[in-house]
Order: structure tokens, then sequence, then C-alpha cells
């Protein structure tokens, strides 16, 4: 993890707008990357699998420069959302996070991690692959909105 970044607490009633907006910029940045289209969709989408954690990364200004959100409870969790700032990305705060990810599942007791990613997502695919995370199949229309993804998981965290 870079040297000037600080993981942090996020309550999303506060800090939904700048989550918010961190996704905006991850979005432009990476076309594959599914766009919720408002404030009110992005908290929807958070929350749509169940109870959502979320923690975030500061970077040395405060700003937010990356966040995980997992949910779920029981025997199965999921990485629901993974954002890193564009200005952020290369620099290991991703595999920092996605690590985070993996303990969180690990201390809640869970007996596998998954995820969603674009197929066509190289980048993402190969940062989980090196986590461990394998494919476990491919949804399509995983989202209602015609796009597919590729399922990811990792078993015992």
């Amino acid at each position: 993890m870079p040297a000037d970044v600080t993981r942090v607490d996020i309550d999303l009633e506060t800090d939904l707008a700048e989550l918010y907006a961190l996704e905006q910029r991850v979005v432009a940045a990476t076309p594959a990357v599914l766009d919720t289209h408002s404030t009110d969709g992005f908290l929807a989408f958070l929350n749509a699998a169940g109870p959502v954690t979320v923690e975030g990364w500061r970077g040395p200004r405060g700003q937010l420069v990356g966040y995980l959100a997992v949910s779920g409870a029981g025997a199965v969790l999921e990485l629901r959302s993974v954002a890193v700032d564009p200005s952020f990305q290369r620099r290991g705060l991703g595999r920092t996070i996605v690590r985070r990810a993996v303990e969180l599942a690990r201390l809640r007791g869970a007996a596998r991690l998954e995820l969603a990613t674009a197929p066509g997502n190289e980048a993402a695919r190969a940062l989980y692959a090196g986590e461990g995370f394998a494919a476990v199949r491919l949804s399509t229309d995983h989202y209602g909105d015609g796009t597919d993804r590729l399922i990811l998981a990792i078993e015992h965290p």
C-alpha cells in the first residue's frame, strides 16, 4: 500500500457523495465498470445484496482514493464493489483493498468470498487471480442491464 494512504471507516449516510464521486472517476477511466448513474442508484447497488460494510482509503490530502464494499452474511460474502482512484492505480492500493476484503471474509467466518467483474477487465482479473480468486461462472445479464459479468470466488479465505 502506498505510504501516503490510510484506511478509514466509511459512513454511507455522510460519505455517499464522496464515494459516488470516486466511483464516477473510476467509471470514466474504465468503461467496463458498471455505471449506476446517480447517488441513489449507487446506494441501491451497494445495498442490493444485503447489509453492506464499506471501508475507505484516504490520500495525503484527506481525499478518498479507494474503497471496498462487502455484503452478505453467513457462509458466502460478496465483494460488492472495489474502486481505486485512477491517480492511485498501479501503486499497490488495489491489492491492499482486495486483501482487506479477504481478511473481512475470514474474520466473519465466511467459507467463500465472491465478486463479479467484467469479462474483459483484464487488469482486475489479473489482480483477483493474484490474490487467489478463480473464475466460477459467467453470469449473463448480471445486473439486469444487459451486461455479462464473470463471477470469481476464493474458497476459505
